[in-house]
């Protein structure tokens, strides 16, 4: 009976844990793309993103060390939000070592430009893994 409790627990605190982590989540050949709005709402100067890359280990097992180097260090023009008329590109694209090989993370800050809006689209334009771009809603608010 112990257990049973601890399982029906398990599942309403994962369940209630899907509802609030506001991550998106697109997949293509291969490879998984992964983001989260990280605004807090406190700072109106900037917009945060957590993006994680999940490749499948068929595409990360051929590459060079300089691609693998590229995937943590050569990032930052592969990211940039689309709104209607112009292209915003991050303040920031930092690395965050996760601590599991095989996938990328990576903290991204863009600034608050007033013409990004909830109709934007932030992109992921895949350069090392395989070549495809990724589109998400930009959610202003967390």
């Amino acid at each position: 009976m112990k257990w049973l409790s601890v399982i029906i627990c398990w599942f309403v605190l994962m369940g209630c844990g899907a509802k609030k982590n506001g991550f998106e989540e697109v997949k293509g050949s291969k490879l998984v793309v992964q983001v989260k709005n990280m605004n807090s709402g406190a700072d109106d100067t900037e917009i945060s993103y957590q993006v994680k890359i999940l490749p499948e280990r068929s595409l990360t097992e051929k590459l060079s060390p300089e691609q693998k180097n590229n995937l943590w260090y050569k990032m930052d023009s592969c990211f940039y939000i689309q709104t209607e008329k112009i292209k915003v590109t991050p303040n920031l694209v930092q690395p965050i070592a996760n601590g599991q090989s095989g996938n990328y993370e990576f903290m991204l800050s863009f600034p608050a430009d007033s013409a990004i809006n909830d109709a934007s689209t932030l992109v992921y334009k895949d350069k090392y893994l395989n070549k495809e771009t990724y589109n998400f809603k930009v959610n202003l608010k967390n």
